[in-house]
């Protein structure tokens, strides 16, 4: 039964735009990533057992599930942000540029 499956899966189609080795490494990177974050924790927690202190500064919090009610996304340039401008206010500008005005 698994190995139908696994024939099945390699049967099918891979969506456009897809790159199978890509996503692998991208999830690889990110298992990378949170094994470190864990390490940190973990790490602050036995500095804090062994000292019998507190450490300093706010805890990390949990991030929360799904969008913020603040947050605003542009669906058609999804690297466009509302950022400061440099004559005050704000502006709709590409964060890839630095910041610069539009």
């Amino acid at each position: 039964m698994l190995l139908a499956k696994a024939e099945a899966a390699d049967q099918a189609d891979v969506p456009d735009g897809m790159s199978i080795p890509e996503e692998l490494e991208r999830r690889e990177e990110r298992l990378t990533k949170l094994a470190g974050a864990r390490a940190k924790i973990a790490a602050r927690e036995a500095k804090a057992k062994a000292s019998g202190k507190k450490p300093g500064g706010k805890p990390p919090a949990p991030p929360a599930a799904g969008p913020g009610a603040n947050d605003q996304i542009n669906l058609t340039d999804e690297d466009s942000r509302i950022m400061p401008a440099a004559g005050g206010g704000f502006e709709q500008c590409d964060r890839l540029l630095g910041g610069s005005p539009c």
